[in-house]
């Protein structure tokens, strides 16, 4: 049964909500109520390409992908459950002509602690003998990176909240956030209303919506993001191989269990490929299909060979700087949010939860200050700006 009262209420449980929720009940922060539309991780979490990689071009980010990766390889003593997490290593391609600015990135993760380099064709060779590197390109290299099961880690960390407490109720959809006298005051849901002093939107793609509902209106667009799969033929390789980021091709790939390659896009246009989250094709585009198997046959010839398999469509949620909101929501006290991560949230939220928990308890116990990532950085005209050019990496 949906209680009355909440001492905090989380709108949505994928691994942004349930991250949060863990840090929450682990500081004992009181009765914490999770309230999922669907099921947990059933959304973006879900359907997410789970590509885990600290390669980014600012030190905040970078640091939280490092701190998550830490996460997720230790997820069962540090959350409990399995997530899924296999150690694949990470490439990341460009052309020569764009050394510089690669290995500026590498120093700078290489400066909080990740371990990366940036490496010759001849040394991808030797990593991956089956990747064709002839096009006079440079790679930087991060071993430890891999890729995770996104309903899984959702889970474990919803779990972990319940047996600390939590209450965590699905299929039961939060319709409106209550104000009064400029200050949230609870939700009203599908199963009546729940108060609470403390709301945090946590709600992926629906979050705007409900914002735009007490008179917030933050820039936010949802975008629909494909991933074609492929089984490769046996032995090329057998195993798992890296994850490959191909910006010659625009591309990644990443390998899966059972000889399975995924294969998406890493181009800025994605973003425009705008959709109603309510209304969207789960399922892949042919056309998408044929053309983004052509693009990364051209690094890993076998792949268009492979045998074509289901593939989905996942959601992004895209600001125009490519990073996220995570802050105390403007003009109305006790509301929080975490939204438009813009197709890299997977990797962070981890990190995200832990700073997500300090704002709503007003603590300080993540040792990553996540001001940078403030709502009103659109409106006074200060967007992040990473030393990259390829945005959609952050």
């Amino acid at each position: 049964m949906l209680p009355k009262t909440a001492d905090i209420i989380i709108v949505g449980a994928g691994i942004m909500g349930a991250a949060t929720a863990f840090h929450l009940t682990s500081r004992g922060s009181g009765h914490v109520l999770v309230l999922e539309k669907d099921a947990i991780g059933s959304a973006s979490t879900g359907r997410t390409g789970g590509i885990i990689r600290q390669h980014y071009s600012n030190a905040i980010t970078a640091r939280m992908a490092r701190r998550s990766l830490e996460v997720f390889q230790n997820f069962d003593e540090v959350v409990g459950g399995n997530a899924g997490f296999t150690e694949t290593g990470a490439l990341f391609i460009v052309h020569r002509e764009d050394c510089d600015g690669l290995a500026a990135n590498v120093e700078l993760q290489q400066s909080v602690g990740i371990d990366t380099r940036l490496i010759e064709a001849e040394t991808v060779r030797e990593l991956a003998p089956y990747l064709d590197v002839t096009d006079d390109v440079v790679a930087a290299y991060e071993p430890a990176s891999g890729n995770a099961d996104g309903t899984g880690v959702a889970t474990g960390f919803a779990q972990a909240a319940q047996r600390r407490g939590a209450e965590v109720h699905q299929s039961l959809a939060v319709t409106d956030i209550s104000v009064e006298d400029g200050r949230a005051t609870g939700v009203r849901t599908t199963a009546g209303d729940v108060r609470a002093p403390r709301v945090a939107v946590t709600a992926g793609p629906w979050g705007g919506r409900l914002l735009q509902g007490v008179g917030v209106d933050l820039p936010l667009e949802v975008s629909r993001h494909q991933v074609a799969s492929v089984r490769r033929p046996a032995g090329v390789p057998e195993s798992h191989h890296p994850t490959v980021i191909d910006f010659v091709h625009a591309c990644y790939m990443r390998s899966e269990t059972g000889r399975l390659t995924l294969i998406g896009s890493v181009e800025p246009e994605e973003a425009k490929n705008i959709v109603d989250p309510d209304d969207y094709k789960l399922s892949t585009d042919r056309e998408f299909v044929e053309e983004y198997v052509e693009r990364a046959s051209r690094r890993f010839a076998v792949l268009m060979d492979s045998e074509i398999m289901e593939g989905w469509s996942g959601l992004y949620t895209v600001t125009p700087d490519w990073h996220p909101i995570i802050d105390a929501v403007p003009g109305i006290d006790g509301l929080f949010c975490t939204l438009g991560f813009s197709g890299h949230g997977f990797k962070l939220g981890p990190v995200v939860g832990e700073m997500l928990a300090d704002l709503v308890t007003a603590e300080s116990q993540c040792p990553i200050d996540s001001s940078i990532f403030n709502a009103r950085r659109f409106e006074e005209g200060e967007p992040i700006r990473g030393k990259y050019e390829y945005s959609i990496l952050g």
